[in-house]
């Protein structure tokens, strides 16, 4: 059908008309089948092309298609791959931020320890400054047992 309306035939209507003389017109006739018949012929030869070419062109897109095909299925397949990093990754982000925040939380915690420390370290100094000095004892006189 489509290829008709691509390649008009060259053939037409076959009319035969009668003549007064029967032997012209049966040669009339013959003779006019036979240009008809050239006619279907080259149409056959063309057509056969023609549809030798088409089932090569269906054979080149079943081809393509099979290879779409495995183009497809391989993206889907790459593409839930995706998804699933990406679920797994998704907590990522708050991960991080609850991690900065402890980490900001702890290096303050530090800041005021090591504050506390100076502090107590200076404040053993100047109680240490204030003591009076001690008398060294000797090893053999022991306070709890009086001797």
């Amino acid at each position: 059908m489509c290829i008709c309306l691509l390649m008009p035939l060259s053939s037409g209507c076959l009319r035969l008309r009668a003549e007064s003389d029967p032997a012209a017109s049966s040669s009339n006739s013959l003779s006019k089948i036979t240009r008809t018949n050239k006619k279907l012929e080259k149409d056959n030869v063309t057509l056969t092309s023609l549809n030798a070419i088409l089932k090569e062109q269906v054979k080149e897109l079943s081809e393509r298609e099979k290879l779409l095909a495995r183009r497809v299925n391989r993206l889907k397949f790459l593409n839930a791959r995706q998804q699933e990093q990406i679920q797994v990754l998704a907590g990522a982000p708050s991960q991080r931020d609850a991690f900065r925040a402890k980490g900001e939380q702890l290096t303050m915690e530090v800041a005021r320890l090591n504050k506390r420390i100076a502090e107590l370290t200076e404040k053993i100094s100047v109680l240490q400054a204030q003591l009076p000095p001690t008398n060294t004892r000797t090893p053999a006189t022991n306070p709890a047992t009086g001797s």
